[in-house]
């Protein structure tokens, strides 16, 4: 038990030193080791940063998709994908495709009871309201159920029928006083004139969504302005599975249904594409983590440099112990001690390295979330403590070389010429 304990504060003593010896090289010459360390401190505030941003917009994005359900798909000419997989596939095979069209929404609204459709089509508009007039708005052209479909609400007023539309609460606040009630006024888009009878607000902030409206024009699809800067898109079909219904079944559903309007041979492909709403969380997902990747990578760069500079400054305070390691190894310590001793000091200069880039990490989280609503930056715990764990890894391997050295090297040449 006696020598446990020894043991123990023998380690203890040694960390010690040797933070000591570390704050020592930073006040002796704090230009050189700062410029050294920087390497370190920069490639873990790298690394956090990189690991930071990319969780952070991942939970973001999942965030946001609660007011959007990952069932949905939609029905559209061109995939959002290639498909087959096969990475490309000529244009003329889906410029051929017919449009997506009212009548294909009007056969599914009737024969597919596994899915509810809504057809929606964009443009782009002037907007006008007395003097403010705003250009590049989206209009957004949809049957009914469009809160369904887009993760919004009305929270003011109804929905818009006939001559009527419903605008978006982030235009809304462009476009009106602050203490102004947009229900009831009307608005000009392009030449036409427009009733205001709600306001859409987003449930959400789901960047995946392809139908957001919070920013624009809800247009019913029977009421088309007809002096629009920019003409509709094609149509696009946004489906969400019934109750007790799964996604694969409703898809199953409404290819059956399409196929029968359009009277395709059992022998020909569809005529338009299935994009499924997971998929596209998949793609972002994988897209993220590239860019992870890649973000991490680079931070490694930044690390290697900081062990050549932790290496630097160990072999420095290792030329100026000389005397010191001698009388050591004169007194009866070994060579393993020296190098331990060496290798905790250098250790120690990477802990203050990863510190200072745990530091500025955390402050660049209260600048992000201090000027930013809807992206929220944080620092997690398990990151930080294993970005200092590398960081002391890379001390312990800055410091083998110059450990070794020291643990080779004669006590009396170095007492002598120390």
């Amino acid at each position: 038990m006696n020598e446990t304990v020894k043991e123990r504060m023998v380690v203890w003593r040694m960390v010690v030193e040797s933070l000591s010896f570390a704050l020592f090289s930073l006040k002796k010459d704090r230009l050189r080791t700062l410029l050294s360390l920087s390497g370190i401190t920069v490639g873990i505030f790298s690394l956090l940063a990189a690991g930071g941003v990319a969780a952070s917009l991942r939970q973001n994005i999942i965030s946001g998709m609660d007011g959007l359900s990952a069932d949905m798909f939609f029905i559209t000419k061109y995939p959002f994908a290639p498909e087959d997989d096969v990475d490309e596939q000529p244009l003329w095979r889906y410029d051929s495709r017919p449009e997506i069209s009212f009548r294909d929404f009007n056969s599914l609204r009737r024969n597919s009871i596994q899915s509810e459709p809504v057809l929606v089509s964009f443009g782009i508009a002037q907007v006008s309201f007395r003097d403010k007039r705003l250009d590049n708005v989206r209009i957004v052209r949809s049957t009914e159920g469009i809160e369904k479909v887009s993760g919004t609400i009305v929270t003011s007023g109804v929905p818009a029928r006939g001559r009527e539309v419903m605008i978006g609460s982030l235009l809304a606040q462009r476009l009106f006083d602050s203490d102004e009630n947009p229900v009831g006024k009307r608005i000009y888009i392009g030449t036409d004139r427009y009733m205001i009878s709600g306001v859409l607000s987003s449930k959400s902030e789901a960047i995946l969504n392809p139908i957001r409206c919070e920013n624009g024009i809800v247009v019913p699809w029977d009421a088309e302005p007809q002096n629009l800067v920019v003409p509709f898109s094609d149509g696009m079909i946004a489906l969400l599975p019934g109750k007790h219904v799964s996604a694969d079944e409703a898809i199953e559903s409404s290819i059956r249904v399409l196929r029968a309007s359009r009277a395709l041979p059992a022998d020909r492909d569809n005529d338009f594409s299935i994009n499924k709403m997971d998929y596209l969380l998949k793609t972002l997902e994988d897209l993220l983590s590239q860019v992870s990747m890649i973000s991490m990578i680079i931070s490694s760069f930044s690390l290697l440099i900081g062990i050549f500079g932790t290496a630097n400054i160990m072999f420095v305070t290792v030329n100026e112990c000389r005397f010191e390691n001698g009388m050591l190894r004169a007194m009866g310590a070994t060579g393993l001690d020296i190098a331990v001793r060496v290798i905790c000091q250098s250790a120690m200069l990477s802990l203050i390295g990863a510190l200072g880039g745990i530091i500025m990490f955390f402050i660049l989280t209260l600048a992000v979330n201090t000027f930013s609503k809807d992206f929220v930056l944080s620092l997690d715990l398990w990151r930080s403590v294993g970005s200092v764990l590398l960081s002391i890894l890379c001390g312990v391997v800055s410091g083998l070389i110059p450990a070794i050295q020291a643990a080779k090297e004669n006590p009396v040449d170095a007492i002598v010429f120390g």
